[in-house]
C-alpha cells in the first residue's frame, strides 16, 4: 500500500502495488478498474474539477474525469466487444455480442456467468428482448431463435421446428401478445410455444432479410427490409411493398420507430432519414 488519500465524500482511495481501489463510506470495498494502468500505483490527488490523478513508477501519469456516461465493459473489466443489443432481465443486464452473450449485474460492477453465457459462448447475437411474461427471446446467427422462460426453461425455434430459419435478425411482440420474429428465409408467428404463421421470403414479394418491424396503432406491419424497401403486413400477409418509387431514399430499412407525438413513423434507411406519415 503505497498511498491513502481522503476525498470529499468520505471515501477512501488507496494506492497500491497492483492497482486502486477505495472503501466507501459504509466500509465497503470497490476496486477501480484502471485497464492496464495497474503496476506500481504510488501517489494521488483530485484537482479543483473532480478529476483524478494518479501516478505510477511505471507506468507514468492517470487521469480519470468525471462523466455521465458510463463504459460498463470498462468498468467491470471485459473484453470490448461489438455489442448488438440490450436487455434487463431478472435483475441483470444482458448484451447481445457478435461473440456471445455477455451478462452484468444491476450496478455494472460484476461480470456474471450462467448457463446461458456458457451455451451461447461464441455464437453471433443480433437482437434481444423481455416479452410481457417476462420471457427472453434470443436472436443468433447459426441456432435460430431462442426463448428462455424465468425459470429456465427453453424453447428452440430453427428450420428444425418450422420458423424461419436458423440465422434469427429481429423479434418483437405484438400488441395481442403474439411474437414476430424474422430471420434468413421469411418471418414467423409464434404463439404459446407454437408456430402458427410463416411467411416464406420466395413466397411473396419479399425477397431479402428482415431487419426491423414495427407494429402501427392499427394493427398493421412494417417490415423494414435488407434491399426491398419496407413490407406492408395486415393480417399476416404482404399487402404492398413500399419502395423508393414511395419517396424512401433507400430500400435498406435498418430502424422503424413510431412517432410518439402522432401516427407517423420514423424511417432510419442506409444513407438517412426519412418519415412517413399515417397515410403512407
Amino acid at each position: 500500500i503505497n498511498d491513502l488519500y481522503y476525498v470529499g465524500g468520505g471515501e477512501l482511495f488507496i494506492s497500491a502495488d497492483n492497482g486502486v481501489g477505495y472503501i466507501s463510506r459504509d466500509n465497503e470495498f470497490e476496486f477501480v478498474n484502471t485497464n492496464e494502468f495497474n503496476n506500481s500505483i504510488d501517489n494521488m490527488l483530485i484537482d479543483y474539477q473532480g478529476n483524478l490523478w494518479f501516478t505510477s513508477s511505471r507506468l507514468g501519469l492517470l487521469r480519470m474525469s468525471p462523466s455521465a456516461f458510463k463504459d460498463v465493459y470498462g468498468t467491470v473489466g471485459m473484453p470490448n466487444r461489438v455489442v448488438n443489443a440490450v436487455e434487463k432481465w431478472q435483475g441483470e443486464y444482458y448484451f447481445g455480442t457478435d461473440k456471445g452473450l455477455d451478462v452484468v449485474d444491476a450496478a455494472c460492477k460484476k461480470r456474471i456467468t450462467n448457463a446461458l453465457t456458457e451455451k451461447l459462448d461464441g455464437v453471433r447475437i443480433r437482437c434481444l428482448l423481455v416479452d410481457s411474461s417476462d420471457h427472453l427471446w434470443i436472436c443468433t446467427y447459426g441456432n435460430g431463435l431462442l426463448e428462455v422462460e424465468p425459470d429456465g426453461t427453453e424453447h428452440l425455434y430453427n428450420s428444425d421446428s418450422g420458423s424461419f430459419g436458423n440465422r434469427a435478425r429481429v423479434v418483437t411482440e405484438l400488441s395481442d401478445g403474439t411474437i414476430m420474429a424474422g430471420g434468413d428465409t421469411g418471418i414467423s408467428f409464434i404463439r404459446d410455444h407454437r408456430i402458427v404463421e410463416t411467411i416464406g421470403y420466395a413466397d411473396g414479394l419479399i425477397n431479402s432479410m428482415i431487419l426491423t418491424v414495427t407494429e402501427l396503432p392499427d394493427g398493421r406491419i412494417l417490415a423494414g427490409t435488407d434491399g426491398d424497401g419496407i413490407a406492408l403486413l395486415v393480417d399476416g400477409r404482404v399487402d404492398r411493398m413500399l419502395t423508393r418509387e414511395d419517396g424512401l431514399s433507400s430500400g435498406v430499412i435498418l430502424r422503424t420507430v413510431s412517432d410518439p407525438r402522432g401516427k407517423g413513423v420514423f424511417i432510419v434507411t442506409s444513407n438517412g432519414l426519412c418519415y412517413m406519415d399515417e397515410s403512407g
